[in-house]
C-alpha cells in the first residue's frame, strides 16, 4: 500500500492537511507479485505450488533475497540464486532443466543462467515494477492538477518503497518540476514520524475527514423523497425516522480538538431517556443510518430532565482528537451531561472500515 498525503505548513512548523490522504495498492507487494508470475511462468503453477509448500525456507530465501536488491537495483541487471531444491523439482515433476525452461519461455534473451544463478535485464526487472509506477503517476498526478496544489514544491519521499532506485527515478522524470527529498533512512521514517508525533500531539492542525460522521434523527417525513416503511407518526406528526444527520462530512476540514455541535429536539414530549448515536460512513452523502457501509460507532444513554410540555433540547457534539474521538450529548439549560471516547487506532472497538 502506497499512502499519498498533500500537507501545507503554517506557523511554527504546525501542518494542515489540504487535501484527502489516498491509500493506493501499489506498493512493493505489486513488485513481488510480478516477480512470482515470473517465477511461475518459468517452473509452472504446480512446481511452484509444491516449492512454497514443501521447501517454504527456500522458497522465502528467494524473496529475500529479491526484496533486497530490487530496491537498490536501477538501470542494473537483477542476480537471484536458485535452490537446489528449486532445480530437483522441476526435473521431477517436469522433466525438464531450469536451462531448458527458460529458453522455451518468454524471457528467452532477457534471462540468463550461470552457475545456478539468473540474471535478469534490466527491462525485465523493470516491468515487473510497471503497475505499481502506472498507479502511483496517476494518483498523483489527479492530486497534483487540484488547485488547492497550485503552491506545492516539495515532494518528501518515506517508507521502504521509496528506496527503490526505480520509483524515484520515474517521479523525478515525471514530475520535474517539484524537488524531492528523501531521508536517509526512508524505511524507518513513518517510525520516526510516529514517536515524533507522540512527543508533539499538535503537529497537524487539521486534517481532512476521510469518512462522514454523524447521528440519527426523525425530522418531517417527505412523501416524495422518503420511502414509505420510513413514516413514523410522534405526536400526531408524520416523521421519518432513521435519517442521517451529518457532523462532518468525508472531505470537509476538521479542526483537533474543536468541537463540533448541533442542537436537536427529543422525540416526544416528557421523554425521559435520549439515546444518542454516532454513525460512520465513507460515503459523503449519505441518506439514512441503515444505507449500506454505514456502521454505528457508540452510544449514549442521557437521561432527560423534563418539567415542562415543550420538546427537549439535546446539544450532540463530536471532538476530533488525534488519535481519538469523543462524543458527547448534553440537555441544554441542564447539567445533564455524558461523553464517550473512541480511540480510532483500536481495530477491537471501531468498525472495521476506519481501517481501509
Amino acid at each position: 500500500m502506497v499512502d499519498i498525503a498533500v500537507y501545507k505548513q503554517k506557523e511554527k512548523g504546525v501542518l494542515k492537511e489540504i487535501l484527502l490522504s489516498t491509500g493506493v495498492p501499489f506498493g512493493g507487494i505489486s513488485v513481488d507479485r510480478a516477480f512470482e508470475a515470473f517465477l511461475e511462468s518459468i517452473f509452472g503453477s504446480n512446481v511452484l505450488d509444491i516449492f512454497k509448500t514443501s521447501y517454504y525456507e527456500d522458497f522465502c530465501l528467494i524473496f529475500e533475497e529479491f526484496e533486497v536488491k530490487k530496491r537498490d537495483l536501477g538501470g542494473m541487471k537483477l542476480r537471484i540464486s536458485i535452490p537446489l531444491s528449486l532445480e530437483s523439482l522441476l526435473k521431477k515433476e517436469n522433466g525438464s532443466t531450469l536451462s531448458t525452461s527458460l529458453e522455451k519461455s518468454q524471457y528467452n534473451g532477457l534471462v540468463t543462467l550461470k552457475n545456478k544463478t539468473i540474471t535478469l535485464d534490466p527491462s525485465l526487472l523493470n516491468s515487473f515494477f510497471q503497475e505499481a509506477i502506472d498507479g502511483i503517476v496517476r494518483i498523483m498526478q489527479d492530486m497534483l492538477d487540484n488547485l488547492l496544489c497550485a503552491d506545492l514544491e516539495h515532494i518528501i519521499m518515506v517508507g521502504g518503497f521509496s528506496g527503490s532506485e526505480i520509483i524515484r527515478k520515474v517521479l523525478r522524470e515525471t514530475f520535474p518540476s517539484y524537488r524531492f527529498f528523501l531521508p536517509d533512512e526512508p524505511e524507518l521514517a513513518v517510525l520516526k514520524g510516529a514517536v515524533y508525533f507522540g512527543h508533539i500531539p499538535n503537529a497537524v492542525s487539521s486534517r481532512v475527514a476521510r469518512f462522514t460522521y454523524g447521528v440519527n434523527i426523525s425530522r418531517r417525513f417527505r412523501p416524495e423523497e422518503d420511502p414509505e416503511n420510513k413514516m413514523i407518526v410522534i405526536d400526531k406528526v408524520p416523521r421519518c425516522k432513521n435519517v442521517f444527520f451529518p457532523m462532518k462530512r468525508r472531505g470537509d476540514q476538521i479542526e483537533t480538538d474543536k468541537e463540533y455541535s448541533f442542537v436537536f429536539n427529543s422525540f416526544k414530549q416528557n421523554q425521559h431517556i435520549f439515546i444518542a448515536t454516532i454513525y460512520v460512513t465513507d460515503d459523503k452523502k449519505p441518506k439514512y443510518i441503515d444505507d449500506e457501509g454505514c456502521k454505528a460507532l457508540g452510544s449514549l444513554t442521557l437521561n432527560v430532565l423534563n418539567d415542562s410540555e415543550k420538546d427537549a433540547e439535546i446539544e450532540q457534539t463530536i471532538i476530533f482528537g488525534e488519535t481519538n474521538l469523543i462524543f458527547r450529548a448534553k440537555q441544554c439549560g441542564a447539567d445533564n451531561c455524558v461523553a464517550t471516547s473512541f480511540d480510532l487506532l483500536d481495530k477491537a472497538s471501531v468498525p472495521d472500515l476506519l481501517h481501509k
